[in-house]
């Protein structure tokens, strides 16, 4: 059956696999039609969906509660023609505009004009400079999405919407198809694509299978994406060679190994030593690492006072603290200022006084050697750097920030040193090896380095694990804190996550029964004579039974925060809570729980717009995904240009351009429908907040909703209340380190919901998987310099 139909209304659309569920007027009918629909990946709204015609192909079936529907299998929209680009691709232009301008020119005239003269258009009546600017972009847009579809499809290469929008603004200005018929792999750049993506291109489009521009592409997309999953900087030859045969499909190993000997001769780019094979820049930045600290540790510095001094300066900061430092918290303390050591780690888990010991730390050095403006705290996140700077009262910034990115680049290097005589880095765990690179270079040899934090935590998101290699050197100077304080009798979320690190269950927890403390509260549920049921039932009967109790069980999570949001006033529901799940997928991932959330807790604002099917609300909590320089004003400029009446595209034109990096934080303020933009308020620790500004193809592409997010997406982040689902469908992802990052995220109190056997699992379970870095597996020769 085929039918053509108009379009009344989109009441659902998966921008990722392009299903929608269309309301439809057929020969005067209403119509319900369901099926895939990717014509629908060319508008940017759905909205604007309303009123296209559109052909159906498929069946009528009768559905038990809505009655009879078309179950499609192909639906096209009329999206030929110019008609449909300039009334619904083109920002705020509409059909009347659009009707006129092709009864002025005709179409043949009008595309020529759009492709060679643009300018032509502003002598038509209702378009100025900023309409035109729009339309140009716009066909742009349109006419490069259009030509990848058609070019993935005809390579037989499925393409969501959502990576077929990455792969365009992937490439910008460039010629996104001629790029990609020269070098397939550089698709792999475009997150979410993996090598068998781009390698099932590249052999359509003729490549040899064993040419070494294919095994190179192969042996480059291994080393980093096992540096950026997985941490490692090099990989044993064997196991490059078993990932090689399972990313490249009926490979035969013989003639694999012939072609990756001679690429891997090149020893600019890659670096073998003992069957360990590496991008030779990580061994570099490693190598270098480990020197320069061992020269810190070797040159003592005059900044160091006698014994009978540093002793009289615990005293004297116990007494005005009026606490009892541990004995370990003294040695911190008497090492750094009798010691004069260059260099030095302060580590500690939750609970152990870390903070405070770096104020002292740094107290210390004021009050004897420096002054204010001498000394520095940084973190990677500007949440863990606004902390640091409230627990010491000293200059914090996030690493970013304090080293000046600028123009691709950081304005402090190895040739511009930071000006300051003691860095404390605060939660250095959590740096991978580029970043804590690119910080070491910008610190003088005559500068103090204090390194803090807890190798408890998960590793750093990316290459390397450099906090956690130089705690394992012998001669790096450190101190190991390991007292637990409580605050209180009823206050055990310091305590619980020592248990947990240590891979124990907390004691005072009874198994199977629900607990609550003031900071800390277990809330069971499980699905009832579970082991009874599995003996009785059938595999699909148990994952029946196993799918409504995820349902229950996301009823009574969702209720649970939404009682804690009602104690929270204005925007402090939105940012005061934060959930930490295990995974993206199921009903208790990331996905599921955005999209909930999203719709109970945010009833803050009046706009709202549906991008692509996906729903974004003004006061949405949103997470930035890819280090990359975005439009941005200082918040009291935005704010001045708001009263103006400005919209966001104005503000486009006189903004300036600051990087955003990966996991920052923030709340979308504004919602700029005909502009197709938004914009994103960031916190930020050292300085007045900033406001970034979007267009909506970045929702979901680079910026996405932050409600729910995964425990690595948390780390050096802190927030007051925090919920975790806990289910054993998330087994794969259970260990004690997992659940001792999630859990000391919480400043105020943790809700852990679910079964008490996954919570058991992540408790106990200790993952000694290490990553392989030339950091922690090599000595290299120090004393040859």
């Amino acid at each position: 059956m085929k039918i053509e139909a108009t379009i009344k209304t989109v009441t659902f659309y998966n921008g990722e696999n392009s299903f929608a569920i269309l309301q439809l007027t057929a020969d005067g009918k209403n119509v319900t039609a369901k099926g895939v629909c990717p014509d629908l990946k060319l508008i940017d709204s759905t909205e604007k969906a309303k009123g296209l015609s559109c052909i159906i192909e498929g069946n009528w079936v009768k559905h038990p509660k809505y009655g009879e529907q078309i179950d499609a299998i192909n639906i096209t929209i009329n999206t030929q023609g110019l008609f449909f680009f300039l009334a619904n691709i083109v920002k705020g232009l509409g059909a009347t505009l659009a009707k006129q301008l092709i009864k002025e020119y005709g179409e043949t005239e009008l595309v020529n004009i759009l492709n060679n003269n643009p300018e032509k258009l502003l002598s038509f009546k209702g378009i100025k400079e900023k309409k035109l600017k729009k339309i140009i972009e716009s066909w742009h847009k349109y006419s490069a999405l259009k030509n990848l579809t058609e070019f993935f499809a005809n390579n037989n290469v499925a393409v969501t919407s959502s990576l077929l929008l990455r792969i365009y603004n992937h490439f910008k200005e460039k010629d996104a198809i001629k790029e990609i018929k020269e070098n397939p792999y550089c698709l792999t750049d475009v997150r979410g694509i993996g090598f068998k993506t781009a390698d099932k291109l590249a052999l359509q489009l003729g490549i040899d299978p064993y040419s070494p521009h294919r095994i190179q592409a192969l042996t480059d997309y291994i080393l980093l994406s096992q540096a950026s999953n997985n941490g490692h900087t090099f990989v044993e030859y064997n196991d490059l060679l078993k990932l090689m045969q399972e990313e490249a499909d009926n490979i035969n190993l013989e003639k694999l190994i012939f072609v990756l000997k001679n690429i891997l001769q090149n020893q600019d780019k890659y670096y073998i030593d003992n069957n360990r094979i590496s991008l030779a820049g990580y061994e570099k930045q490693e190598a270098n690492i480990e020197r320069d600290f061992f020269e810190r540790y070797k040159k003592i510095n005059d900044y160091w006072v006698q014994e009978e001094e540093a002793i009289e300066y615990i005293a004297k900061k116990e007494n005005e603290l009026d606490i009892k430092f541990s004995n370990k918290q003294k040695q911190a303390i008497f090492d750094i200022a009798t010691k004069g050591y260059n260099a030095f780690i302060l580590c500690g888990y939750a609970g152990t006084g870390k903070s405070t010991i770096s104020k002292i730390i740094l107290d210390f050095y004021k009050e004897h050697f420096f002054k204010d403006t001498d000394i520095v705290t940084c973190a990677f996140t500007g949440m863990a750097s606004k902390r640091i700077r409230e627990v010491t009262g000293y200059k914090a910034s996030t690493i970013h920030s304090l080293l000046g990115y600028k123009d691709g680049g950081f304005e402090y290097d190895r040739s511009n040193p930071l000006p300051y005589k003691v860095i404390l880095i605060d939660e250095s765990s959590m740096i991978n090896l580029g970043l804590f690179y690119s910080l070491l270079k910008a610190i003088s040899k005559d500068t103090i380095i204090i390194m803090v934090g807890d190798d408890a935590q998960l590793p750093p998101i990316g290459e390397g694990n450099v906090f956690a290699d130089l705690l394992g050197k012998e001669w790096m100077p450190k101190v190991k804190l390991d007292t637990i304080y409580r605050q209180s009798q009823d206050s055990v979320l310091t305590y619980f996550a020592n248990y947990i690190r240590q891979g124990q269950l907390p004691a005072e927890l009874p198994p199977h029964k629900s607990s609550n403390f003031k900071d800390f509260a277990f809330i069971y549920k499980d699905i009832s004579n579970y082991w009874q049921l599995k003996k009785e039932l059938s595999d699909k009967q148990m994952q029946e039974i196993r799918e409504e109790f995820y349902k229950e069980l996301q009823a009574d999570f969702l209720n649970l925060i939404k009682n804690k949001a009602k104690d929270l006033a204005g925007i402090k529901k939105i940012w005061d809570i934060q959930v930490i799940t295990a995974m993206k997928n199921t009903p208790l991932g990331t996905k599921a729980l955005n999209d909930i959330l999203q719709k109970e807790i945010n009833n803050l604002g009046n706009h709202s717009i549906t991008i692509r099917g996906y729903l974004l609300k003004q006061y949405d909590k949103v997470i930035h995904l890819k280090n990359q320089n975005m439009k941005f004003l200082p918040k009291s400029e935005y704010d001045q240009y708001i009263k103006e009446k400005l919209d966001l595209s104005d503000m486009y034109e006189i903004a300036g351009d600051k990087r955003i990096y990966n996991g920052n934080l923030g709340l979308v303020l504004n919602i700029d429908e005909e502009n197709e933009m938004f914009s994103v308020i960031y916190p930020e620790p050292d300085g007045e907040n900033t406001v970034a500004l979007y267009s909506f193809d970045d929702y979901h592409n680079i910026v996405d909703l932050g409600y729910a997010l995964t425990i690595h997406k948390t780390q050096g982040n802190q927030f007051n209340y925090v919920f975790i689902p806990m289910i054993n469908g998330f087994y794969i992802m259970l260990s004690s380190k997992l659940i001792y990052t999630a859990i000391t995220r919480a400043k105020e109190k943790v809700y852990i919901t679910g079964q008490y056997s996954a919570f058991k699992k992540a408790c106990t379970n200790i993952n000694k998987t290490q990553r392989n870095t030339w950091l922690r597996v090599r000595e290299i020769d120090l004393m040859e310099n």
